[in-house]
């Protein structure tokens, strides 16, 4: 289903056979023409703005063969964005540019090549870089892996220049609190900054490869606990998966209008009580899952990706987990039952926080904003993964009510 968007009159093009004529005009505009075509991301706001990853395949003047690209094309309901080469007919109006030329990322050019990196970061290396990107988020933001042929490992984070100064003064105020990586370098002009490696293993592939020890309730919560007296001064508040229901729910009503009704229900329940909401004087993380978590067994020695640290709720970043640890063992294969000991275990540390209704309805909203993964990432099968993730928020929000009602019943 391509979503209809008075706003963004170019979604019908860019998610629909539209897309391929439209590069097929920019490339030829440098000299270019295009073989294949697949969209590989969306990052979609309705009303808003739409960014699309293509992955690509040009032939260029010169080349023997077609040369694999990413091509990006956005639009937003003011025009293009700034810096991209904008086409235009009729009430299409739309930014095109190549990975690694981001406007909004200046950085990337330089971080994302092994030239760039050896010169942004050679020092920690002990020789010529090879790199690896391992997050791109266009216009937003991308991390890099950089080793060297002696073993030095750094990460090179790429983000617009005028955030830079916030993220660098970030790591090195919670530095003394947390493992959060070291800021070794930072080039302002471009808003790169060199980080120090951490040791240990991405608690996510612990998971999934299982059989491995793991950090318990008590070391996480330690950790946060630790991040809560973090000495951040002002700063925006962390966004809890609770604020985010109304945003994720519209997207999916309109990538799945099926669905609409069902992911609806789950909004307004989700919603229901949220109006006097306190938020609690601590400092928390904002995206607190496993991906962000390295772990050398049962000890948590880093902590990474800080964009969202603000004031919150801490009850917020224990459902973000929990959440994440549903949705991911959904599709562990032999890894699920070894997931899901391993939420429940945390789960009866965590309700001790809050009641299992108020615990609950915020995994469930974490949920919610994890269906929207795979059309962002353009599964082959996206709709269906898309129900199973909205069966899964619905099973979770009426845990919580069950557990309520059997402590009521209790007391």
């Amino acid at each position: 289903m391509i979503p209809c968007d008075p706003a963004l009159p170019a979604a019908a093009h860019l998610l629909g056979p539209g897309a391929r004529p439209l590069l097929e005009a920019a490339l030829a505009a440098t000299g270019g023409r295009l073989v294949e075509l697949r969209r590989a991301q969306v990052l979609y706001h309705p009303g808003r703005d739409l960014t699309v990853r293509y992955a690509a395949s040009v032939a260029w003047p010169g080349d023997e063969r077609p040369r694999r690209e990413a091509l990006m094309v956005g639009t937003s309901r003011h025009g293009p964005p700034p810096g991209t080469l904008p086409l235009e007919a009729g009430d299409l109006s739309v930014g095109v540019w190549r990975y690694p030329f981001d406007p909004a990322l200046p950085g990337l050019a330089h971080a994302a090549t092994a030239e760039g990196a050896s010169r942004l970061a050679g020092r920690w290396l002990g020789g010529a870089a090879r790199v690896r990107v391992r997050t791109y988020r266009p216009g937003r933001r991308a991390v890099v892996r950089a080793t060297g042929a002696d073993g030095g490992e750094v990460y090179l984070k790429v983000v617009p220049p005028a955030e830079l100064g916030g993220l660098a003064a970030r790591h090195r105020l919670l530095g003394g609190l947390v493992p959060v990586p070291e800021v070794l370098a930072v080039d302002e002009a471009h808003g790169v900054a060199v980080l120090r490696a951490l040791h240990g293993e991405d608690l996510r592939e612990r998971l999934r490869h299982g059989g491995r020890p793991l950090p318990g309730a008590a070391a996480l919560v330690g950790l946060l606990d630790r991040l809560a007296r973090a000495p951040l001064g002002a700063a925006p508040p962390a966004r809890g998966p609770l604020a985010s229901v109304a945003r994720h729910a519209e997207l999916l009503a309109r990538v799945l209008p099926g669905e609409a009704g069902e992911v609806r229900r789950i909004a307004d329940a989700l919603l229901a009580d949220t109006a006097d909401e306190p938020v609690l004087p601590a400092v928390v993380h904002g995206d607190f899952h496993e991906a962000q978590l390295r772990s050398d067994g049962l000890e948590v020695v880093g902590l990474l990706d800080l964009e969202g640290v603000g004031p919150g709720d801490h009850l917020d970043d224990l459902a973000t987990l929990l959440g994440h640890l549903a949705t991911l063992a959904v599709g562990a294969g032999a890894a699920r039952s070894g997931i899901e000991h391993y939420l429940e275990d945390l789960r009866r540390r965590f309700v001790t926080e809050a009641g299992p209704a108020e615990l609950d309805r915020r995994v469930a909203a974490a949920i919610l904003g994890l269906a929207t993964g795979p059309f962002r990432v353009q599964e082959v099968a996206w709709p269906e993964a898309t129900r199973d993730r909205l069966d899964l928020a619905t099973r979770w929000l009426g845990r919580g009510r069950a557990g309520e009602s059997a402590l009521m019943a209790a007391s």
